[in-house]
């Protein structure tokens, strides 16, 4: 079906590691803007699991800490952006510590943890009338710059972190 659709386009390799091989020197040419997309070559990088945070939410009917919210969907093309926002579920609640996790599991404790960031000096509101905005952007050099700002007052914390070094040698099942 693909020489159908592709034509001459299309190679066929019977060595795994050539293919690979080839691959990933398109890819580093692509990148290193030495192969253009002008060319007819498009390799797109993918994000290879969900990225998000982990929250509160429903799990089986029931409420609770520890359920992963997606922020990047698995598959999005690179370089990607996306954003939620949370609110606060207590009243008067100060500070919020942000744990980061990627992979496809419902809850957090699922997937595989890639840092933190402390959310401080929220405004004294009842709970769920603080509103933290949450926007991943995750480039091609696997770097995912988080921002969380405070939509109440507009205090911006920001975070880097590098998912794919904690993948290195890790065998996920979750896909």
């Amino acid at each position: 079906k693909l020489i159908d659709r592709f034509g001459d386009k299309v190679f066929i390799f019977d060595n795994l590691q050539e293919i690979v091989a080839i691959g990933a020197g398109i890819q580093g040419g692509i990148k290193s803007g030495e192969i253009s997309h002008e060319t007819g070559i498009m390799l797109t990088d993918i994000c290879s699991h969900n990225l998000g945070i982990a929250c509160m939410g429903e799990y089986q009917g029931i409420m609770m800490p520890g359920m992963f919210s997606p922020i990047l969907k698995k598959h999005s093309p690179l370089p990607a952006k996306g954003k939620n926002i949370y609110f606060t579920i207590n009243d008067n609640q100060s500070e919020v510590t942000m744990q980061i996790y990627e992979g496809n599991g419902e809850l957090s404790k699922e997937n595989i943890f890639i840092g933190e960031m402390e959310i401080i000096d929220l405004p004294s509101l009842p709970a769920g009338q603080c509103q933290i905005e949450v926007e991943f952007d995750y480039d091609l050099n696997g770097i995912l710059k988080v921002n969380a700002k405070i939509l109440n007052n507009e205090r911006v914390f920001n975070g880097e972190f590098q998912p794919h070094e904690r993948l290195q040698g890790v065998n996920n099942n979750n896909d």
